[in-house]
């Protein structure tokens, strides 16, 4: 992972950041369920999230703001017109040992294991599931302020899960891209589109 904590992609036309890469230095969890809960002596019940995934998501959104403005991120303002596509990738803690999966004594299982050994990484297919990801980092985005006005501002491009590398800490990559698009220039007369 290294000490690189954002990278900027510049429009070299008008200075402006097009791309930003930011690492979140945080072990990747999936976007937890509310619970409902009545206290003694209430009538109605109440609907709170967890407490852990509460206090996982607040420290994502401080580091997502302290990253996005130390990159100058331009905060897609216009909610009719501004695009903001979304990209995460997950690292999560490798264990010392192969995952179970990996068991067998087929050629495949043991090539898959002498790899892991040397420091393969494979996809990490185990919860959280990459869409409750997803989320918790997109919550994580929206408490910030800085990326958008509405999260329907936002595309959620691709989400991948996979072990850190060898020594490497668990950590959370996202890449967050402007996406323009042309405007249609008016029909002509007599002018016919397919």
């Amino acid at each position: 992972m290294g000490d690189v904590l954002y990278m900027t992609a510049i429009n070299s036309e008008t200075g402006a950041v097009e791309e930003v890469t930011l690492t979140l230095q945080l072990t990747p969890t999936g976007k937890a369920r509310p619970r409902a809960v009545q206290r003694k002596g209430q009538r109605k019940a109440g609907v709170h999230n967890p407490v852990a995934y509460t206090r996982w998501k607040k420290d994502a959104a401080g580091q997502l703001r302290a990253l996005l403005l130390m990159a100058k991120w331009p905060k897609a303002t216009d909610p009719n017109r501004h695009l903001v596509r979304v990209s995460i990738h997950a690292f999560h803690v490798r264990p010392q040992n192969p995952p179970p999966w990996m068991k067998g004594k087929t050629p495949e299982r043991v090539a898959e294991r002498a790899a892991w050994r040397e420091g393969w990484t494979p996809p990490r297919l185990a919860t959280p599931d990459t869409d409750n990801m997803a989320g918790a980092v997109m919550d994580a985005l929206n408490d910030t302020g800085q990326c958008w006005v509405d999260d329907a501002q936002a595309e959620i491009a691709s989400v991948t899960s996979t072990w850190a590398a060898k020594g490497e800490l668990a950590h959370i990559a996202v890449t967050l891209e402007r996406v323009a698009w042309e405007v249609p220039t008016p029909l002509r007369e007599n002018e016919v589109r397919t």
